[in-house]
């Protein structure tokens, strides 16, 4: 959701092009990305997960705790500077929301993160598109401008969320209504996400 931001409008930060923003790219990725691998490869290591894949539902409580845990942090950070714009706020609080409605609905039943994951990302390609002031961006390859309308990015976000969760039922990871509710939350997520910091 960072970098979809930064390839839209990069000025929403400040920023002239995207390589401005290596800093905070490099804090975003290492609070949910890479810190949170490392802790699921250490309950691999000792025993409290057998699987990266996690098919059963207990397995999944330490990932969603740390992962929450960071993302909450990744968020007070972000909106105590004051310094970045709003969608960020909302993609990282919807990105919080989400991971503990997935964390609660976990203790009751399965639900697909995946599918969780790219309905907060198709909620939040809309929520880029109706905040974008311009119908276009344009994507600089060396001294080509390439013009694209925005609401290419919701369509792709859609095409995106459609393979995920087909990929989801194809493998038979989930079921139909675990990979349904998972979209659901994922974008209520994000629009109360919107709702909080608006």
């Amino acid at each position: 959701m960072l970098l979809l931001m930064l390839v839209v409008n990069p000025y929403m930060f400040g920023y002239k092009t995207i390589h401005d923003a290596n800093t905070l790219i490099l804090m975003v990725f290492l609070t949910s990305v890479l810190i949170p691998s490392i802790a699921i490869l250490v309950m691999k290591g000792i025993g409290w997960i057998h699987s990266l894949n996690m098919p059963h539902k207990h397995e999944r409580i330490g990932p969603y705790l740390v992962s929450g845990v960071l993302y909450l942090s990744l968020y007070l950070h972000l909106s105590k500077t004051k310094a970045f714009p709003d969608l960020l706020l909302i993609s990282t609080l919807g990105s919080v929301i989400a991971l503990f409605f997935g964390f609660f609905i976990n203790n009751f039943r399965k639900i697909s993160m995946h599918a969780i994951a790219v309905g907060g990302l198709l909620a939040f390609a809309c929520l880029l598109f109706l905040s974008n002031s311009t119908s276009q961006f344009a994507l600089s390859f060396q001294q080509f401008d390439l013009r694209i309308p925005t609401i290419y990015i919701v369509y792709l976000s859609l095409v995106i969320t459609g393979l995920v969760c087909t990929a989801r039922l194809i493998l038979g990871a989930h079921d139909r209504l675990e990979v349904y509710s998972g979209v659901i939350v994922g974008m209520m997520s994000i629009l109360i996400g919107a709702f909080f910091v608006r």
